[in-house]
């Protein structure tokens, strides 16, 4: 009898000790449900993560893009003003040629109106000496 209180005891503590290690089990399990979860919402998060840097990567691309037509632009640009300045600076030369042509026209003008005037009244003073000997 002593024997079977002893198996009996035994038996309830190997009872107790299934209950402990089955909840033990369980509460393992929800935990390793619980990793399993998280571990795929994180590898969700990071596919989502590298969709996001690829996007920027080709936006990036595209900017790199843009940036070289920018730069290309800005460089025809640069190159037409310089031409421009150039023009300008030939242009000015050309006008001071052409002011300088016309100062001397000037002075030419007004050494031939000068000439005119000097032949005028030698005309007239002719035309008086052959009145009086005309006359």
């Amino acid at each position: 009898e002593k024997e079977n209180e002893n198996l009996s005891a035994v038996n309830r503590k190997l009872e107790e000790s299934q209950m402990s290690n089955a909840k033990k089990i369980e509460a393992l399990e929800k935990s390793i449900d619980d990793s399993n979860a998280e571990k795929i919402r994180l590898e969700n998060d990071n596919t989502k993560i590298k969709q996001g840097n690829q996007n920027l990567l080709i936006r990036l691309q595209k900017f790199k893009v843009e940036t070289n037509s920018i730069e290309g632009e800005k460089s025809n640009y640069e190159a037409e003003i310089s031409d421009l300045k150039n023009e300008l600076k030939s242009s000015k030369r050309e006008g001071k040629a052409l002011m300088q042509q016309i100062n001397e026209l000037k002075a030419e003008n007004t050494n031939l109106g000068q000439k005119c005037s000097g032949l005028e009244s030698e005309i007239k003073w002719k035309a008086n000496e052959n009145d009086v000997v005309c006359g």
